[in-house]
């Protein structure tokens, strides 16, 4: 099972490599195929939705409504800039001028507001505000407020990114401050579903460019789509198989790595000493952070690549194509990083960012954590995986009532 790491840098990867192939067929380096050219007018739906589909199945509003701005931008050009489908009078540059403006101005406005759900109050209240620009739009066309262009070609950072003949200046304008808050919120918080925004603003952005020419413009709004859909489908990976406090994979991803481990393999499971007690003196929020450390690094240990949380206090290591004596080694170099370095306990007035001025540092309450192993050996005996897990259980439950922080087998 891939670590979290390498599902991460797949969300940055696939996004940049889908921007990069498009902009190579736009520079005619790489040849479109047909199928992309005669879908042209229906390509991004294939896209846009799935993911719509699966956005609020894990209650993602912010993903949702970024898709809904996605199928309004394609709906409106397809129909306002490519053609004037209903015969209507209005101004095709207003058009564009206003699309170019509202769409970074909600990339940014999703970003920052708080995830509540689809279908809450300040999820409908986010999908009303959608609506309400299609009417204020709607009304600027109507009454073709062309003095609105003016405003709209103001680039209040020309120093920065010059104004071109395609994209109004405020557009670029508002294009930047979103790229920078996109880029802080992945710095702080670089969760999978922050790691695709950056690249999701940069195809709207080539979308927008391009939106006058119908194949190229519809091209990067599918790859729009088809960075949300990515997103939403490893962060439904994740929650299906990624314990979401230790970041390390689940029982479930434990069950799905024994299927196909092969028949030479070791099974340590793991468990941290008078844990209870620890939950019970120190509180939960402690024992979380005992948590936290405990899988940090049993994971930064050699060998020990494929690391899982069991459940609660307990873990599992996988030691593929190792017999029990390498597995046992391994084990042992685990149960003594673990008791060399104590959990310093962080204390109640101890700030959370580093202060500009350091002064004599405190006394630091320093918690012993120890941890029991079991390990087991795949034999001719076990007829299946769980008959392994038992054996390194039994193993595990002898290392505890021999005294803890040890190793047995």
């Amino acid at each position: 099972m891939a670590p979290v790491l390498h599902r991460n840098t797949l969300a940055l990867v696939l996004p940049g490599l889908l921007i990069t192939l498009g902009l190579l067929m736009v520079n005619n380096r790489l040849a479109m195929p047909g199928i992309l050219v005669d879908s042209k007018y229906y390509l991004p739906w294939f896209f846009i939705l799935p993911a719509v589909i699966l956005a609020p199945a894990f209650r993602l509003s912010r993903e949702f409504n970024l898709l809904l701005i996605l199928g309004l931008l394609f709906w409106t050009v397809q129909h306002f800039i490519w053609a004037n489908s209903f015969q209507l009078g209005y101004n095709k540059t207003l058009m564009f001028n206003l699309l170019a403006v509202l769409v970074p101005l909600n990339i940014l406005g999703q970003n920052l507001l708080l995830e509540r759900g689809n279908f809450s109050l300040p999820g409908l209240k986010r999908i009303s505000l959608i609506l309400l620009q299609i009417l204020l739009v709607s009304f600027i066309l109507w009454a073709d407020i062309r003095s609105l262009n003016k405003v709209l070609a103001f680039n209040l950072l020309e120093f920065l990114w010059p104004t071109t003949s395609v994209m109004p200046g405020m557009a670029n304008t508002l294009f930047v401050i979103t790229g920078m808050v996109l880029g802080w919120r992945f710095y702080r918080a670089p969760t999978l579903l922050n790691i695709t925004q950056p690249a999701l603003l940069i195809a709207v952005w080539i979308a927008l460019y391009f939106a006058k020419q119908s194949l190229y413009g519809s091209l990067f709004i599918s790859i729009a789509g088809g960075i949300l859909l990515l997103a939403i489908m490893l962060n439904s990976y994740n929650l299906a198989y990624i314990d979401e406090l230790t970041s390390l994979p689940s029982r479930r991803a434990l069950k799905q790595e024994l299927m196909s481990v092969g028949n030479r393999y070791c099974v340590a499971m793991l468990d941290i000493d008078h844990f209870k007690k620890l939950n019970d003196t120190y509180g939960h929020d402690v024992g979380d952070q005992i948590l936290r450390m405990v899988a940090s690094r049993i994971r930064r240990c050699p060998g020990c690549s494929r690391v899982y949380r069991y459940g609660g206090e307990e873990f599992t290591i996988v030691f593929p194509n190792k017999n029990l004596d390498e597995a046992r080694v391994a084990a042992k170099a685990v149960c003594q990083k673990i008791a060399e370095a104590p959990f310093s306990l962080r204390g109640k007035r101890r700030p959370r960012k580093k202060p500009g001025f350091i002064g004599k540092p405190g006394p630091v309450k320093k918690i012993d954590v120890t941890i029991s192993i079991g390990v087991a050996q795949k034999r001719e005996k076990h007829t299946n995986a769980q008959e392994v897990l038992k054996d390194a259980d039994k193993a595990l439950y002898r290392a505890k009532e021999s005294g803890r922080n040890r190793v047995c087998t």
